[in-house]
């Protein structure tokens, strides 16, 4: 009786499996690509201009920013700049970020509607924190009173 419980199982195993009771599985892994970028500069952030006696004047705001790629390949990254409105006539809107090491700042950029370098030659894969980043506004005449909110956009792209 136990010999034919047993044979039973073993001919139940080689239908089942063939004569090698092992089931190979194909198992596919990935990593997402990953480009991130932060400020300690606040999401508002306010220029404040209470009189315009000294024309041509500029203010100035300043933080940090940090940026995550793992991308690999040999042309490495970039930083680009836009607004997504023009600037007042006579008023003006620039942007400086320090380059990590291995790439190359543009240095203090007028910024407007086109997308414009401000870092280029980042090497990939890469994590950088607590580069330096400016803004200045700066306005040459006289101007009215006013809001003018304008939305600037950074992008961590290829090169």
């Amino acid at each position: 009786m136990t010999l034919k419980i047993l044979l039973g199982i073993f001919l139940m195993q080689s239908i089942l499996y063939g004569s090698d009771p092992s089931i190979p599985q194909t198992v596919t892994m990935s990593i997402s690509a990953i480009n991130q970028m932060n400020s300690t500069i606040d999401e508002t952030c306010r220029f404040h201009v209470a009189t315009m006696k000294n024309i041509p004047f500029s203010m100035v705001e300043g933080g940090h920013y940090a940026f995550t790629t793992n991308e690999s390949g040999s042309l490495g990254k970039k930083i680009m700049g836009s607004l997504d409105k023009e600037m007042p006539a006579s008023t003006f809107f620039y942007v400086e970020l320090e380059a990590p090491p291995g790439g190359l700042s543009a240095g203090k950029v007028l910024i407007s509607l086109f997308p414009i370098d401000l870092v280029t030659g980042i090497p990939i894969p890469t994590h950088q924190s607590g580069l330096e980043m400016t803004y200045t506004f700066t306005v040459t005449s006289t101007i009215p009173p006013s809001n003018y909110p304008r939305i600037l956009t950074l992008t961590l792209m290829d090169q």
